[in-house]
């Protein structure tokens, strides 16, 4: 049996999103006996302050007099009639409800265990706290005291029941107070808990199997994720601006773990990152440039935009999480034929994990 705990920074970096498909293989794992996720009330509390500041920051968002205005043609559209509402706060009130009930449907579905606070040692807490060890550190961080309670509770649950447990987090101060502890183990990602849990139910054999399929078709799989991406996936984070062309000049893939398998149809999903490099050329608000420097930007037939004044190209690395549906007719009962496993391996699908965007800084990088 694994024994996990997931972190808020970790459903943050998720997005919350417990309808994707890492969070239904974390309820399938669990259903099987092989996985175990715990939780705690501070960090259920922890999840939903999440959630509620990230709606309010969208809110803030949404609620731009500059952003309706630039957009004001998707009036036309009720799919972006929530931009324009004037009821903003039942809405997100909505929002709200629907996420935390989500976050609860999953700890009902995925039969996650609650450890009660009162396995914590408040006493280690406040010498920690005092002494400036971790998570509190330097400048003591009052606002780690959640995390060291939730810390304290995993610590000596483990110790108690003599087990060890997997810190989902990429916090580096939970992070550093795992390192010494016997049996809290850090790690910094749920695709890194499911390779664990997946070397569990699978044997090493069927993963072998798997990893010569992709090499056998790699060309076929990263040409594929490079045609799915395409501008309109890309932010620019300091500028006021936009991608008007992106191109996408390599792209890795490197298989991470399986997600699921069907053994009656042969079809395997499996996960893992595209590590990519694109060229980018993007036009954005500069206030120190006016239409007399001649960079002001054309947006169609005889017409010009004054305010997105300034273009650049810029090369940038990044990293895109994927998903794929793989077929062979060599998989029987979980166990493929691993010297005949690549030779029919046929791609079935392709997917950027929760049509993640790439966020992009056209400034950091010089």
């Amino acid at each position: 049996m694994i024994y996990a705990f997931i972190d808020t920074s970790i459903i943050i970096q998720k997005n919350f999103d417990f309808k994707s498909t890492l969070f239904k293989r974390l309820i399938d794992l669990t259903n099987k006996s092989i996985l175990n996720i715990f939780h705690t009330y501070i960090s259920d509390s922890e999840i939903i302050n999440g959630i509620d500041s990230s709606l309010q920051n969208a809110k803030s968002r949404l609620a731009s007099s500059k952003l309706k205005s630039d957009i004001k043609v998707l009036r036309n559209f009720d799919l972006f009639s929530i931009i324009f509402s004037k009821d903003y706060d039942k809405i997100f009130r909505e929002f709200r409800n629907d996420l935390i009930s989500r976050y609860q449907t999953f700890l009902s579905n995925s039969n996650s265990i609650e450890i009660p606070i009162d396995e914590s040692n408040t006493i280690d807490i406040f010498k920690s706290y005092f002494q400036k060890k971790p998570p509190f550190g330097v400048g003591k961080k009052k606002n780690e005291f959640p995390d060291a309670f939730i810390l304290s509770v995993l610590h000596n649950y483990s110790i108690k029941n003599q087990i060890y447990i997997y810190v989902v987090s990429n916090d580096n101060d939970m992070k550093t107070y795992c390192l010494d502890k016997q049996y809290l183990i850090e790690i910094n990602s749920l695709e890194d808990l499911l390779g664990i849990a997946s070397k569990a139910e699978y044997k090493e054999e069927t993963i072998n199997a798997i990893n010569k399929g992709i090499i056998d078709h790699r060309k076929e799989i990263e040409h594929r994720i490079s045609y799915l991406i395409d501008s309109s996936d890309v932010s620019l984070v300091d500028v006021d601006g936009f991608v008007n062309e992106i191109e996408i000049e390599n792209v890795n893939f490197e298989f991470d773990q399986v997600l699921n398998v069907e053994v009656d149809k042969g079809i395997v999903t499996i996960s893992g990152d595209a590590d990519l490099l694109i060229t980018l050329k993007v036009n954005y608000h500069d206030p120190g440039t006016s239409i007399t420097d001649g960079t002001y930007v054309a947006i169609g037939s005889g017409g010009f935009d004054d305010h997105y004044n300034a273009r650049k190209i810029i090369n940038r690395n990044t990293n895109m999480p994927v998903v794929l549906d793989i077929k062979t007719d060599e998989y029987n009962e979980g166990n493929p034929d691993t010297e005949n496993y690549g030779n029919k391996f046929e791609v079935l699908n392709v997917e950027i994990v929760n049509n993640a965007s790439i966020d992009i800084s056209i400034f950091s990088n010089e």
